[in-house]
């Protein structure tokens, strides 16, 4: 099926790998930034045990966060962090700078794990993004 981010399609996969349960915390939920002005978050992630023990034993180097960026519930574009999922989840927290260098207007941010090639998972709660 064919939607305005691309194909959408149904592939049944045995061993697909879902980090679902995986939440990631932002300090606030609400974010008010200038034009072209970059934020620091500081995020907390919480992982069941079992996710641990997964991700510690065979987790790659290409399972890494994303954040996605939301206008009026369409996806803009993702901003690849390059932070390694199991690094992460060992510390429980990571700091990030970013610039979403975008135009003013009302978005929304999520956090998202990158697992090879299969669509990511959402993460977090929707992070409202305000830029005046």
């Amino acid at each position: 099926m064919k939607t305005p981010i691309g194909f959408v399609g149904y592939k049944y996969d045995s061993s697909f790998i879902s980090f679902s349960k995986i939440n990631i915390t932002p300090p606030t939920r609400k974010i008010r930034i200038k034009e072209n002005e970059a934020v620091n978050l500081t995020c907390s992630i919480i992982a069941p045990e079992h996710y641990k023990r997964f991700i510690n034993g065979s987790a790659s180097a290409s399972d890494t966060i994303r954040i996605g960026i939301y206008k009026a519930g369409k996806w803009q574009r993702d901003i690849f962090t390059g932070i390694v999922l199991k690094e992460a989840v060992e510390q429980k927290n990571f700091s990030i700078t970013i610039n979403p260098a975008l135009s003013p207007g009302k978005y929304f941010l999520r956090f998202a794990i990158n697992h090879q090639t299969y669509p990511s998972t959402h993460n977090s709660e929707k992070i409202e993004l305000v830029v005046d």
